[in-house]
């Protein structure tokens, strides 16, 4: 089986595509680095998140935005942070025998969001806390930078990983916390 295991779709796995190799947590290494692509923000992206989730004048109009100090429309915050979980699940989670995400924390909005950026960023592994249950828990670092390689957003993410050790096909089972 090498290092990664072969899962066949199970509910509870349904990220996982048919004979993908998993990354279970014995096979991420503290300071690897996940490229997880890129993504180029529109006007009418940030308009559109924006309107259904934070419709304030400097995200949904034009002339309200001009009057701010970005002098132009910006995304959102949590637009933002929604590109970058896309990124991540893309690039790194849809990889990885993942249980659930656990927290968010250290979230720093650097820069404003502008339309016509282009994001891009690493996902790195910053510990691996092997747990007696067979869920370890991930802590990782994530990083948006836009073309000018400035930082736009950084954060940290904790998630629960399957340990192969004691990984059995199926659906995982649930716990109190979800880390146990």
């Amino acid at each position: 089986m090498g290092v990664h295991g072969t899962v066949e779709p199970k509910i509870g796995w349904p990220h996982v595509s048919r004979h993908q190799e998993l990354l279970f947590a014995e096979d991420l290494v503290v300071g690897a680095s996940f490229d997880v692509g890129s993504w180029d923000v529109t006007l009418e992206e940030i308009v559109e998140f924006a309107r259904r989730w934070d419709p304030l004048p400097m995200h949904v109009d034009i002339e309200s935005a001009a009057t701010t100090p970005f002098g132009e429309i910006i995304a959102s915050g949590l637009h933002t942070m929604a590109i970058m979980q896309r990124l991540n699940v893309d690039g790194f989670y849809s990889k990885v025998a993942i249980i659930a995400g656990r927290s968010l924390s250290n979230l720093r909005l650097v820069k404003p969001v502008r339309p016509g950026t282009r994001l891009w960023g690493p996902q790195v592994i910053d510990a691996v806390t092997r747990r007696p249950s067979g869920r370890a828990l991930v802590t990782t670092t994530s990083t948006l930078v836009d073309q000018a390689d400035a930082l736009v957003l950084s954060m940290t993410g904790e998630a629960v990983v399957v340990q192969r050790s004691t990984y059995t096909e199926g659906p995982p089972r649930s716990s109190s916390d979800g880390a146990d």
